[in-house]
């Protein structure tokens, strides 16, 4: 948010479907009044999750780092909370989405059957700022699915969440849907799986009515890396689901991977072509030919609220040396290598941990012609580069600096719900190696949003 600052009155922190209705109801009563902006924004300030960041004054050392972040008034609220929607069951749903009278890459509807994750990937934001775990019910799914498909038209349900697998009855939920529109030619997909062989069988039978790729993240090759991540799968989970999958009769598997995690070594690149060299071999044996491969490749970027936010990026020649090592180590007929450009991850590296100064060298890189910088074909990144320059901030500052455990962080008075002192905690038992278990299978962890 803090990059954005300048351009922007005010932000819901968190969910939104409850909140909104709060925000219409402040602003009628204001339209009718006919007063100023300023005391609309003082209004709606009052509601927890709500942030304006013209309430708050923010000092900076001589260094650049962030010194303090203080409400202008007593009656600003110190930590704007998130807000989290109390019944998510009940939660409202489009059911009549505008759909597009041309093709577009997400042609199908989309059912949020959870919200919220706990398997603690160290990397990842999601899985920290949307906690807790809330589920919809098997039968509010289908009764969605069915008036949605009904006012639409669409032949593909989507099961979207962070980790569709880990749905408390996902089994039971896509006999359900596959039964009642299997018929009527609408398939069921999920996303990335989690990497075992219950996750394969629950893929297959969604394959009833529509055939698709398999698509499995590893995220990385050695187990010593994913003991770091808390990827919490061992190497026999992933031989294991890559032969059931073979088995059930797949040809085609999609793998990520992500480079420039903290600690990564040599060992744990070769550990990646090792992995794909082990798919390609099991392939081979249980088929009897060529199996498809595709390897898609991130690069890690350290984000706010996760273990990892007070880590470097890696820096963008050794990133790109790293990409062109796997390229060429992989560079096999039935293998298919999809890669990140490195500026543009650079770049997302540095408006991720940026603070709110950076809305200058932001307006300057509009100036200067940048939009759309999601396409390649747009992305100018000596645009960029210059508005950096022209403004007097230097990327590096933000992309290639480790944080010091106790430094005053831009994002430090918005709370996602995880403490603070819960990430530092990750972050050591991550340098150490050690794993933190899923609370919803085991202990509570400590997290500190429940």
């Amino acid at each position: 948010a803090e990059p954005l600052s300048a351009f922007i009155d005010l932000f819901v922190i968190g969910e939104g479907e409850e909140i909104v209705g709060e925000i219409i109801e402040v602003y009628k009563r204001w339209k009718d009044k006919k007063q100023s902006r300023a005391v609309l924004l003082e209004e709606l300030a009052q509601i927890e999750g709500i942030y304006v960041p013209s309430h708050y004054e923010i000092t900076y050392f001589k260094d650049g780092r962030v010194k303090s972040v203080t409400p202008k008034k007593e009656i600003y609220h110190s930590v704007i909370k998130k807000q989290i929607i109390s019944d998510f069951d009940k939660a409202s749903y489009p059911l009549s989405p505008i759909v597009p009278n041309i093709d577009v890459v997400h042609d199908r509807i989309t059912l949020e059957i959870f919200r919220g994750c706990t398997r603690g990937c160290r990397f990842c934001q999601a899985g920290m700022i949307y906690r807790p775990v809330r589920e919809k019910s098997v039968d509010t799914l289908v009764e969605l699915a069915e008036k949605t498909l009904a006012s639409t038209g669409y032949e593909e349900i989507s099961l979207s969440s962070l980790s569709s697998s880990d749905y408390s009855e996902i089994e039971k939920l896509i006999t359900r849907l596959v039964d009642r529109f299997e018929e009527k030619g609408v398939g069921v997909s999920l996303p990335s799986l989690r990497i075992d062989s219950f996750s394969v069988a629950l893929a297959q039978q969604v394959q009833r009515v529509r055939k698709t790729g398999l698509t499995l993240a590893p995220e990385v090759g050695t187990q010593r890396l994913r003991d770091v991540i808390n990827k919490n799968v061992q190497e026999e989970d992933l031989h294991s689901s890559i032969r059931a999958a073979f088995e059930r009769g797949w040809r085609k598997i999609k793998l990520y991977f992500m480079v420039g995690l903290p600690t990564e070594s040599e060992e744990d690149m070769e550990g990646i072509v090792r992995l794909v060299s082990k798919v390609d071999r099991l392939g081979r044996e249980i088929t009897g030919r060529k199996v498809n491969i595709n390897i898609s490749i991130s690069a890690f970027v350290p984000k706010p609220h996760t273990p990892f936010q007070w880590e470097t990026q890696e820096g963008r020649e050794s990133l790109s040396k790293k990409i062109r090592y796997l390229k060429n180590r992989l560079n096999w007929r039935n293998v298919s290598f999809s890669y990140p450009d490195i500026n543009r991850i650079y770049l997302e590296a540095v408006f991720a941990r940026g603070d709110r100064r950076l809305g200058e060298a932001l307006e300057k890189a509009h100036s200067l012609g940048c939009k759309f910088d999601a396409w390649r074909e747009h992305f100018n990144f000596e645009a960029w580069q210059q508005a950096f320059s022209e403004s007097g901030f230097n990327m590096e500052f933000y992309a290639n600096r480790a944080r010091e455990e106790d430094e005053v962080l831009p994002w430090d008075h918005i709370s996602c719900g995880v403490k603070k002192e819960y990430l530092l905690k990750e972050k050591g038992r991550a340098l150490r190696g050690e794993t933190t278990s899923d609370c919803r299978f085991e202990n509570c962890t400590g997290c500190g949003v429940c």
